[in-house]
């Protein structure tokens, strides 16, 4: 999600005009933006999902890596260590790309697609994917004033067990507070055929620590009575020219 920081803060000035990093995280919405070319930035998150009948999920973590090979297009690849059923997994390995198509014009929204596939790779039964899966979905953005900002995702996916698709939405509103602090709260959920509706509710805030580096905190609830209870996480963002 972005966040509109004011960068007027001398220890925030580089020598060439960047704006300061901008995450997919913690939110589920995706920004709209890309990591500049020439970049590596990875953001890393911490976290655990009560599930239910004293049964939790962890991340520990889930790394999200990005490098820009145009000032409009990144490539992608996801990494996942997690815990589920009382089991240590690494998940498949997530690969794609984004790609920013339009610029906000008056109340038409920026418009980015992201598209990863999902590897087959080993793993615990839980993390076994025989196919290659893919996943999109379209990002957009509204701006609202200067501090203020709607963002909003459409997508599918595929899991590694059927070729039944799941149908994603989010919609997140995020503030900047100051030139270090921002905010955002966030509703969104996973639709898929025949089966109840996944609707949860979360809320977070970032701290920019340098134009590069970020930290956040969110935490979030389940609307749904098969969604997950409530969880907790903590992420660590950082970005560098290579």
């Amino acid at each position: 999600m972005p966040y509109f920081f004011l960068n007027t803060n001398p220890l925030l000035l580089q020598p060439q005009i960047l704006n300061p990093i901008q995450l997919d995280r913690p939110d589920q919405t995706e920004t709209v933006y890309t990591v500049p070319e020439k970049y590596l930035q990875f953001e890393s998150r911490f976290r655990i999902e009560h599930i239910g009948k004293k049964e939790n999920a962890y991340e520990f973590p889930s790394v999200l890596w990005k490098y820009g090979i145009t000032d409009k297009t990144e490539l992608r690849m996801t990494t996942d260590l997690a815990r589920e059923n009382r089991v240590t997994i690494v998940r498949p390995l997530s690969l794609g790309f984004k790609t920013s198509f339009t610029e906000e014009k008056g109340i038409l929204p920026k418009i980015s697609l992201i598209s990863h596939f999902i590897l087959n790779t080993k793993g615990g039964e839980y993390a076994k994917s025989n196919t290659i899966i893919p996943r999109f979905r379209f990002t957009f953005q509204n701006s609202i004033s200067e501090n203020n900002s709607l963002g909003y995702n459409i997508g599918m996916e595929w899991n590694t067990e059927n070729n039944i698709p799941t149908y994603i939405y989010t919609l997140a509103y995020g503030r900047t507070i100051s030139r270090r602090f921002g905010a955002y709260i966030e509703t969104y959920g996973f639709y898929t055929q025949d089966a109840r509706a996944d609707s949860r509710i979360d809320g977070g805030v970032t701290y920019l620590i340098t134009p590069d580096f970020m930290i956040d905190f969110a935490s979030g609830a389940g609307l749904s009575d098969i969604a997950p209870k409530y969880f907790f996480a903590l992420g660590i963002s950082y970005r560098t020219r290579l």
